[in-house]
This record gives structure tokens, sequence and C-alpha cells, in this order.
């Protein structure tokens, strides 16, 4: 099956998986820190969103469009990219720090939102 995508279809896949992975986040810090005060819970969800639209942007944006052309557009491909992606951040970013359980939930995460990106984005074609 072949399947072709719009810029707007893109660009609305990236926002719409950016909202995913921070809510995503967002319930990964409740279940590991607990709800935050109720003054700082949108404070927290607001940062979350932005952390991930800067992270789409700039680590998402790039496979998206390289596996498009190299025409690597189905689900389980975006997926996982998504779940590569996010593993290797966070290795990197938490340097070795939080393995274990906490790796498998964020290759969950990222798993996730490449499904979601893949949703959104892209539409079978008829040849």
């Amino acid at each position: 099956m072949t399947y072709n995508t719009t810029i707007g279809r893109a660009a609305l896949a990236m926002l719409v998986g950016a909202l995913v992975g921070g809510n995503l986040s967002m319930a990964l810090l409740i279940m590991g820190f607990g709800p935050p005060a109720p003054g700082e819970a949108m404070q927290i969800w607001l940062i979350m969103q932005a952390y991930w639209m800067g992270g789409m942007l700039v680590f998402a944006l790039i496979p998206f469009v390289l596996m498009h052309i190299s025409n690597l557009r189905q689900w389980y491909a975006m997926t996982g990219i998504g779940m590569l992606t996010m593993v290797s951040l966070s290795l990197y970013a938490f340097k070795g720090v939080g393995t274990g359980g906490s790796l498998v939930m964020l290759a969950a995460t990222g798993a996730i939102v490449g499904w979601v990106i893949w949703r959104v984005a892209y539409r079978s074609s008829k040849l």
C-alpha cells in the first residue's frame, strides 16, 4: 500500500504529536512524582507542550522528511523511529540515568507519538 501526505497534514501531525507527547509526559510526571500543586499544574503542562513542540521541530521533522523521501511510510516505520528517537534523546539527556522501567516508559511514549504522527499525516493513495 502506498501512503501520501501534504505539507498541511504533516504540519498538523507534528502539532498533534507534540500535544500527545506533552500530555503523556505530564502523565508520566504525575505517576512518578505525584500531582503538582493546583497553581502549578497549568504552568507545568504548558512547559511540557513547549518542550515537545521544540523537540518535534528539532528532532522529529528531519527523520520524518527522510523517511518520507525514502518511501518508509508505513505505520511500523514511523512508530519505530519515534521509539528510537526518544530512547536516543533520553540516553543522551540523562546520561544513562533512568535506565530500566523509565526508559521503557519513554520508549513507549516515543512509539505512541510516532504512530500518532503517522496516523494524522498519511492517507492511502489509490494507484
